[in-house]
Order: structure tokens, then C-alpha cells, then sequence
């Protein structure tokens, strides 16, 4: 006889609470054992889980950040975070400084120093419109519409195009790269319309003010001085 559900009788008035109680003990012990597997397997995924520190690195040749796990490949050259974010904001410069467009309203946004530091921080800004302002120095802004200024506006009333050939630009350290700043040497190569190309040989000052330059760390171009080595 199965006991209890066959001595459900007069005699034994229980035995219906006692399967109910049995039943309830059978499912209450099934989860316990399936929380207690489960319990198992998370701590055999947390063992088999390895954690490793990653940094992101830029070589500066095409803006690319790349993750490097520990123990994994690092490259020749390793930067710090200052160093990282300096270059990434001479990557940005350089483009913008050297840039003449055959689009007179992309110069006029990017060339615009009629600017205020506010819009700089603001969610107004999408990055082209005073870009130059926004990444440079007060006396590198007076140089910028004193001497360059006038000239490229000659090349664009000349129809004259000048365009930055990303995958040759190198960046690399010219002295001593702090937190607060360095010199930097970048070679490029800037197609000029259909004429040809020029190589050129620049030098950027990178300074720090955390007030004015959040949005780059802190960091501006203090001064930018660009070489034609070659036509």
C-alpha cells in the first residue's frame, strides 16, 4: 500500500495532511537542491572568469584606439594618458589648421574666432565650427588671423584646396612630455587641389588649463608652427 494516500480513512483522519505535507517537503527540498547547484555554478563561473587590466592605446597614425589586455602584445612606443590625450588633441589641430576646403561654409566654421568660451562648452558645439578657437591659446589666435588667416583666405578666393592625407600624419614626442604639457613634431602629407602634394614638418606647444579646456582634459595648443619641406 502507498502510505499515506491509501490510509485516508476513517480510522486514520491525518493521513490526507500528511501527503499535502509530504508533497510540500518533496518541492521544497527539490529547489533547495537545484539553489544549491546553482549556487555551484556561479562560483565555477567566477573562478573560471579571469580578470585583467586594459589600457587604450593610440599610436597616432589614424586615430584608431586600440585595447591592450596584460599580457598581450604593447606597442614599441608606450604613451601615458597625458601623452594620449595630447597627441589626440594635435591629431584634431592639425587637420583643422591645415584644412582649406572647396566648401567656403566648412572654412568659415572651422576658421570662425569670433567665438566665446562658452560655446566651446556648450552642447551647441558639434566640433567644427570654431574648431581652431576652441583647441588654441590667446596668442596662437592672434597669430592664426594676423598671418595664416589672410593668406588661406587668398587660397580659397583661388579656388585652392588643401587636404590632410590622415594615414601620413606622425606624431611624436619633440622634448619632454608632461602632464602639463610638451612639444610635439608631426610630419604630414597635405594634398593641394589637383596640383600635387607637399610634405610638411610641424611643431605644436601643448599647454594646460583644466578651466578653459575641460573638454580636452585641459589641454590647448599653445603654439603651432608648420614647415614645407617638400612640393
Amino acid at each position: 500500500m502507498n502510505y499515506p494516500d491509501d490510509f485516508n480513512t476513517r480510522t486514520f483522519p491525518a493521513g490526507k495532511s500528511i501527503a499535502i505535507s509530504r508533497a510540500m517537503g518533496v518541492g521544497i527540498l527539490s529547489a533547495f537542491v537545484i539553489i544549491v547547484c546553482l549556487c555551484g555554478l556561479i562560483l565555477w563561473t567566477f573562478k573560471s572568469v579571469r580578470v585583467e587590466p586594459f589600457i587604450f592605446v593610440t599610436n597616432g597614425l589614424n586615430d584608431q584606439w586600440r585595447i591592450i589586455m596584460a599580457g598581450g602584445s604593447t606597442p614599441s612606443t608606450e604613451r601615458t594618458s597625458a601623452q594620449i590625450f595630447q597627441q589626440s588633441l594635435i591629431w584634431h589641430f592639425t587637420q583643422n589648421w591645415l584644412n582649406i576646403s572647396s566648401d567656403t561654409d566648412t572654412n568659415s566654421d572651422i576658421w570662425n574666432i569670433d567665438c566665446t568660451r562658452e560655446y566651446c562648452l556648450s552642447d551647441d558645439n558639434d566640433g567644427q565650427k570654431c574648431a581652431i578657437y576652441c583647441a588654441s591659446g590667446s596668442d596662437l589666435l592672434t597669430k592664426f588671423k594676423e598671418t595664416v588667416l589672410p593668406q588661406y583666405k587668398t587660397y580659397e578666393s583661388q579656388n585652392t584646396t588643401w587636404t590632410v592625407v590622415p594615414e601620413s600624419m606622425r606624431i611624436e614626442p619633440a622634448g619632454r612630455i608632461t602632464q602639463n604639457g610638451g612639444t610635439w613634431q608631426i610630419q604630414v602629407t597635405v594634398l593641394t587641389g589637383g596640383t600635387g602634394a607637399m610634405d610638411i614638418v610641424a611643431y605644436a606647444k601643448v599647454a594646460r588649463n583644466i578651466k578653459y579646456y575641460p573638454a580636452t582634459m585641459g589641454y590647448y595648443v599653445f603654439d603651432f608652427n608648420a614647415y614645407r619641406v617638400s612640393q
